[in-house]
């Protein structure tokens, strides 16, 4: 893993992808999706989704999916910043522009 990609962990990023269809079972909705890189390895990036299982189980919980590397065309991040809620409020606001689905959030407006 490269130094630039270690930076990451712990910070959001806009990461777009391949192919959506076997993340879907994990909650991913969108191939352009806004989640917290928490790790990187030799076989992909890991994301958090912070409310998986939200729906099925008593209570959702945090989960960490892998992004294998051959499935992510392209990665947006800002790893110097550390966004706080209100900038990523605005992120997320702007999803529409940027046809892209926060990981977790949308499951947890849904279930309102």
């Amino acid at each position: 893993m490269s130094a630039e990609i270690s930076e990451l962990c712990g910070h959001y990023a806009i990461v777009l992808l391949r192919d959506i269809g076997p993340l879907k079972v994990f909650g991913l909705a969108s191939p352009c999706c806004i989640a917290r890189v928490v790790a990187a390895d030799e076989v992909g990036l890991w994301i958090e989704h912070p409310s998986w299982g939200r729906g099925y189980l008593p209570a959702p919980r945090v989960a960490h999916v892998l992004i294998r590397w051959e499935n992510l065309e392209s990665l947006a991040a800002f790893p110097g910043l550390a966004l706080d809620d209100l900038e990523l409020s605005c992120i997320i606001d702007a999803r529409d522009e940027l046809h892209a689905h926060p990981v977790g959030f949308q499951a947890a407006a849904n279930a309102q």
